[in-house]
Protein backbone atom coordinates (compact mmCIF):
# COMPACT_ATOMS: atom_id res chain seq x y z
CA UNK A 1 0.00 0.00 0.00
CA UNK A 2 1.33 3.40 -0.99
CA UNK A 3 0.35 6.86 0.16
CA UNK A 4 -0.34 9.32 -2.64
CA UNK A 5 -0.67 12.95 -1.56
CA UNK A 6 -2.45 15.37 -3.85
CA UNK A 7 -1.98 19.08 -3.29
CA UNK A 8 -5.35 20.72 -3.88
CA UNK A 9 -6.86 24.17 -3.98
CA UNK A 10 -10.02 25.31 -5.74
CA UNK A 11 -8.44 25.41 -9.20
CA UNK A 12 -9.32 23.23 -12.21
CA UNK A 13 -5.70 21.97 -12.28
CA UNK A 14 -5.97 20.70 -8.71
CA UNK A 15 -9.11 18.81 -9.68
CA UNK A 16 -7.25 17.29 -12.64
CA UNK A 17 -4.40 16.25 -10.32
CA UNK A 18 -6.81 14.53 -7.93
CA UNK A 19 -8.51 12.75 -10.82
CA UNK A 20 -5.09 11.65 -12.13
CA UNK A 21 -4.11 10.28 -8.73
CA UNK A 22 -7.32 8.29 -8.43
CA UNK A 23 -6.99 6.94 -11.98
CA UNK A 24 -3.40 5.81 -11.37
CA UNK A 25 -3.64 4.55 -7.78
CA UNK A 26 -3.52 0.82 -7.25
CA UNK A 27 -6.03 -1.06 -5.16
CA UNK A 28 -5.19 -0.50 -1.50
CA UNK A 29 -3.30 2.77 -2.09
CA UNK A 30 -4.27 5.67 0.12
CA UNK A 31 -5.04 8.93 -1.71
CA UNK A 32 -4.85 11.97 0.56
CA UNK A 33 -6.11 15.33 -0.70
CA UNK A 34 -4.05 17.98 1.12
CA UNK A 35 -5.23 21.57 1.23
CA UNK A 36 -2.93 24.14 2.83
CA UNK A 37 -4.29 27.34 4.29
CA UNK A 38 -2.69 30.37 5.87
CA UNK A 39 -3.75 33.56 7.56
CA UNK A 40 -3.97 36.40 5.07
CA UNK A 41 -1.23 38.98 5.55
CA UNK A 42 -2.26 42.48 6.56
CA UNK A 43 0.45 45.04 5.96
CA UNK A 44 3.01 42.25 5.62
CA UNK A 45 2.14 40.64 8.97
CA UNK A 46 -0.22 37.85 9.94
CA UNK A 47 -2.96 39.55 11.93
CA UNK A 48 -3.46 38.38 15.48
CA UNK A 49 -6.96 39.86 15.71
CA UNK A 50 -8.46 37.37 13.22
CA UNK A 51 -9.68 33.95 14.30
CA UNK A 52 -7.60 31.24 12.56
CA UNK A 53 -10.43 28.73 13.04
CA UNK A 54 -12.51 30.68 10.53
CA UNK A 55 -9.83 30.31 7.85
CA UNK A 56 -9.20 26.67 8.69
CA UNK A 57 -12.91 25.86 8.39
CA UNK A 58 -13.03 27.70 5.06
CA UNK A 59 -10.09 25.60 3.86
CA UNK A 60 -11.77 22.42 5.10
CA UNK A 61 -14.93 23.33 3.16
CA UNK A 62 -12.90 24.07 0.02
CA UNK A 63 -11.22 20.67 0.31
CA UNK A 64 -14.56 18.91 0.80
CA UNK A 65 -16.00 20.73 -2.23
CA UNK A 66 -13.05 19.82 -4.47
CA UNK A 67 -13.15 16.17 -3.41
CA UNK A 68 -16.94 16.06 -3.92
CA UNK A 69 -16.50 17.49 -7.44
CA UNK A 70 -13.94 14.87 -8.45
CA UNK A 71 -14.54 11.69 -6.49
CA UNK A 72 -17.36 9.34 -7.45
CA UNK A 73 -19.47 7.59 -4.83
CA UNK A 74 -17.63 4.34 -5.59
CA UNK A 75 -14.27 6.02 -4.88
CA UNK A 76 -15.24 7.92 -1.72
CA UNK A 77 -13.63 5.40 0.63
CA UNK A 78 -10.30 5.69 -1.24
CA UNK A 79 -9.77 9.40 -0.50
CA UNK A 80 -9.15 11.20 2.76
CA UNK A 81 -8.79 14.94 3.33
CA UNK A 82 -6.02 16.62 5.27
CA UNK A 83 -6.09 20.37 5.96
CA UNK A 84 -2.80 21.92 7.05
CA UNK A 85 -1.99 25.43 8.18
CA UNK A 86 1.16 27.05 6.80
CA UNK A 87 2.70 28.14 3.53
CA UNK A 88 1.77 25.91 0.62
CA UNK A 89 5.10 24.71 -0.79
CA UNK A 90 6.78 24.18 2.59
CA UNK A 91 3.75 22.43 4.06
CA UNK A 92 3.41 20.12 1.06
CA UNK A 93 7.10 19.26 1.26
CA UNK A 94 6.69 18.48 4.97
CA UNK A 95 3.60 16.37 4.31
CA UNK A 96 5.49 14.57 1.54
CA UNK A 97 7.89 13.09 4.09
CA UNK A 98 5.26 10.46 4.90
CA UNK A 99 4.22 9.87 1.28
CA UNK A 100 5.35 7.66 -1.56
CA UNK A 101 4.20 10.11 -4.25
CA UNK A 102 3.04 13.73 -4.37
CA UNK A 103 0.73 14.83 -7.20
CA UNK A 104 0.01 18.44 -8.14
CA UNK A 105 -1.50 20.44 -10.95
CA UNK A 106 0.93 22.48 -13.01
CA UNK A 107 -0.64 25.71 -11.79
CA UNK A 108 -3.05 26.69 -9.08
CA UNK A 109 -4.64 30.03 -8.37
CA UNK A 110 -1.53 32.18 -8.00
CA UNK A 111 1.14 33.49 -10.30
CA UNK A 112 1.11 35.03 -13.76
CA UNK A 113 -1.09 33.50 -16.45
CA UNK A 114 1.86 32.79 -18.76
CA UNK A 115 3.83 30.63 -16.34
CA UNK A 116 3.99 26.90 -16.99
CA UNK A 117 4.55 25.94 -13.34
CA UNK A 118 3.22 27.93 -10.45
CA UNK A 119 5.49 29.07 -7.62
CA UNK A 120 4.08 26.47 -5.20
CA UNK A 121 4.64 23.68 -7.71
CA UNK A 122 8.17 24.86 -8.41
CA UNK A 123 8.96 24.99 -4.68
CA UNK A 124 7.63 21.48 -4.14
CA UNK A 125 9.48 20.03 -7.13
CA UNK A 126 12.74 21.56 -5.93
CA UNK A 127 12.47 20.29 -2.33
CA UNK A 128 10.16 17.27 -2.24
CA UNK A 129 11.40 14.23 -0.29
CA UNK A 130 9.43 11.88 -2.57
CA UNK A 131 8.69 11.60 -6.30
CA UNK A 132 6.40 14.31 -7.68
CA UNK A 133 3.98 14.08 -10.60
CA UNK A 134 2.91 17.34 -12.22
CA UNK A 135 -0.37 17.05 -14.10
CA UNK A 136 -0.40 19.54 -16.98
CA UNK A 137 -3.31 21.85 -17.72
CA UNK A 138 -5.65 20.93 -20.54
CA UNK A 139 -5.07 24.08 -22.55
Amino acid sequence: METILVGIDDSPNARRALRWALDHAHEGDEVVAVHVWHMPPVGGFEPTFLDPAMFEEGARQTARDVVADVVTDDEADRVSIRVVGGHASGSLVDEGRSADLLVMGARGRGGFAGLVLGSVTTGVVNHAPCPVVIVPPTD
